[in-house]
């Protein structure tokens, strides 16, 4: 079993928040933390994000060149006994309105029941979500636009105490 998961994921203007678990052995129990932050993130994690544009417009069953007019802004996983799922957020702009049309696909899960298998996720939406979430977990871990925030530090502070040779 993994110990830790995430569950929600959203860049909106400069601000991320990223809500995860973690499991606890010794109470059996899941842990909730949540993160927002303005810290600018790699550009790896807006690009997959923005990938996820594609999934909306699939899922939604939009035409194809609505994929330039959708930006997508968060990514709702889900977890249960019987599988993991996900709903994908994103906002579309119109011609005639002021205001962008919000969308939320229906929620899709990783696997689907028989007969309904046309229902679950595509091997693509499953690994565009993974590499998604491996770059939130690197921002969660410091890993972010500016550099890596604990292992640079680290590093200049191990090479402060360092002997200097004679």
């Amino acid at each position: 079993m993994q110990n830790i998961r995430m569950l929600k994921i959203k860049i909106k203007g400069k601000f991320i928040t990223l809500q995860w678990e973690q499991y606890q052995e010794t109470t059996s129990n899941w842990d909730n933390h949540t993160l927002m932050c303005a810290d600018p993130p790699r550009p790896d994690l807006c690009t997959c994000m923005q990938k996820m544009a594609h999934h909306i417009v699939q899922i939604c069953e939009l035409p194809e060149d609505d994929v330039n007019k959708i930006e997508a802004r968060s990514v709702s996983l889900s977890y249960g006994e019987d599988g993991s799922g996900v709903v994908i957020s994103g906002i579309k702009e119109l011609e005639s309105n002021v205001s962008p049309m919000c969308l939320n696909t229906p929620y899709k899960p990783e696997n689907a029941p028989e007969g309904m298998e046309e229902c679950a996720m595509s091997c693509a939406l499953q690994d565009d979500i993974e590499k998604l979430c491996e770059e939130a977990f690197r921002y969660i871990n410091g890993d972010r636009a500016q550099q890596n925030l604990f292992t640079d530090q680290e590093a200049e502070g191990e090479d402060k105490h360092e002997p200097e040779e004679s």
